[in-house]
């Protein structure tokens, strides 16, 4: 597949296998939850964090989630994004 399911609770539902792209992103993103049936991928601080570790800007990070949903980009994973980018690289 080439999309999932943003959820209101800073999860991502991939109902199928995704396609290797978008599951290495995702895997450097947001941490695997479960897996059966469909995988589910929870966003914390230290998924954001690492993504931006791994040089990608907050405006990379907003541009992936919106062309890979199928579902709107939700409010709670747009304000954690932004704030955790907000202070990337400050002690």
């Amino acid at each position: 597949l080439d999309h999932v399911l943003l959820q209101a609770d800073l999860t991502a539902v991939a109902p199928g296998p995704l396609e290797r792209p978008l599951a290495d992103m995702l895997g450097v993103l947001a941490d695997v939850e479960s897996k059966g049936g469909a995988t589910v991928y929870r966003f914390t601080p230290a998924s954001v964090r690492r993504a931006l570790d791994a040089g990608r800007s907050a405006a990379d990070l907003h541009a992936f989630l919106a062309a890979h949903s199928r579902t709107p980009v939700p409010q709670p994973l747009a304000y954690l994004v932004d704030d955790v980018a907000r202070r990337h690289g400050h002690l």
